[in-house]
């Protein structure tokens, strides 16, 4: 019996085994397999099966053993009963029995060719990478989109592969390591955000790994899923930088969902941080309460939003006065609301420093049409400056 130390460190580094870890996983002494790996003492047959059975390859290909045939996990005496009843038969019956059992698994085959037929067409067609490895992590299949990112024909053959076959030194590594830690701990990896491999960083995909089982529950190999979600990565960094964008504003700018139009009921969905500095309250509440930013409007303009808002015409100019919650302080506010299909939407900005400013400009046009002896009423009138603000503002001109 011979066994080929060089070989075995071939395979040993190619799977990526350190000595500590094969033997840690083995339940092979770590001094036994260096001895082995330098020749200084040589494995009994028991084993090298063994070994040669871990690291999932035939036994020939590290000693001169002939490989041990699979056992079968039937029963024997089930096989025996069935070749009795067999055996009991006489030569028409045996001939029926014969013509049945050839068309079962003329039917059986059928159906295997189908299912695979079934299993190629889905994964040759899905939009999504999927492969499956065994539990050495040498591939079984890959489908069309994983080919893809590797630039390779359909027709590839990735039977026995490994990922330096496919990828970069640097992924093939963080792949090996991945998949290597699913298959020792049997722990999937579920919707890991990454980069796909292969595409030099190009594309985002959802990373998912499943260890496949036996009915032993002991780990055959691993599947591995990948979804591209580059598009909406894109969108969702696209979405972002305008939430960014309108949270810089200084008017608010608000989005809802129309629930009940004679009621005027609707449910907010957005709105950005100026409603905060505009009206001081949390926008966390505008949007648990739409109702909320009526409390906040001056008593004297209530009646006249109210008669506004049951018109159902659109779009809506409000111009009032109203009251900030943190401060108490008044302000003038200038709201549009518009409707399209079953949104609302609209635009709120403080016009406070812009009423000053107008209202200074009309007071000196009324100080100026006063000097000119323009009677009061028809300042007013035209101004629309209430005729005591113009009495006092003549009276302090007077003095």
């Amino acid at each position: 019996m011979k066994f080929n130390k060089n070989k075995f460190k071939q395979i040993r580094k190619q799977q990526r085994w350190s000595l500590s870890e094969l033997a840690k996983r083995s339940n092979i002494s770590r001094i036994s397999l260096s001895n082995w790996e330098n020749g200084k003492t040589n494995p009994s047959e028991k084993k090298i099966r063994e070994l040669a059975h871990f690291l999932n390859i035939s036994v020939s290909e590290i000693s001169n053993l002939e490989t041990e045939h699979p056992i079968s996990s039937d029963k024997l005496s089930s096989i025996t009963a069935d070749f009795i009843s067999f055996a009991d038969f006489d030569a028409l019956k045996h001939k029926e029995n014969m013509t049945a059992l050839y068309s079962g698994i003329t039917k059986m085959d059928k159906s295997i060719k189908n299912a695979t037929t079934i299993i190629n067409a889905l994964t040759s067609s899905m939009h999504s990478i999927f492969y499956v490895k065994d539990n050495s992590q040498k591939y079984i299949m890959a489908n069309k989109a994983f080919l893809n990112i590797s630039f390779l024909n359909s027709n590839f053959n990735v039977l026995g592969k490994t990922d330096k076959n496919f990828f970069p030194s640097h992924e093939a590594v963080k792949i090996f390591n991945e998949d290597r830690e699913v298959l020792l701990s049997c722990k999937p990896i579920v919707d890991r955000e990454d980069y796909i491999p292969g595409t030099r960083k190009k594309r985002w995909g959802l990373i998912s790994k499943i260890p496949i089982l036996d009915k032993k529950n002991q780990i055959l190999g691993i599947a591995g899923i990948i979804v591209d979600i580059t598009e909406r990565k894109k969108s969702e960094e696209q979405r972002l930088a305008l939430i960014n964008a309108i949270n810089q504003l200084k008017e608010c700018i608000w989005v809802a969902k129309v629930t009940n139009l004679k009621k005027n009921k609707y449910k907010v969905v957005y709105i950005n941080d100026a409603i905060e500095k505009m009206s001081g309250a949390k926008k966390e509440n505008f949007i648990s309460d739409p109702e909320l930013w009526m409390k906040f409007i001056h008593p004297k303009y209530k009646n006249k939003i109210k008669e506004l808002r049951s018109s159902l015409e659109f779009p809506r100019h409000y111009q009032y006065k109203a009251i900030r919650q943190d401060t108490g302080e008044e302000y003038w506010r200038d709201d549009v609301t518009y409707k399209d299909g079953d949104i609302f939407f609209g635009i709120a900005r403080d016009m406070s420093t812009l009423k000053q400013e107008i209202d200074n400009k009309l007071n000196n046009i009324a100080v100026r049409l006063l000097n000119e002896g323009v009677e009061v009423d028809v300042i007013s009138k035209a101004l629309e400056i209430p005729k005591e603000q113009l009495r006092k503002i003549k009276t302090k001109e007077l003095l």
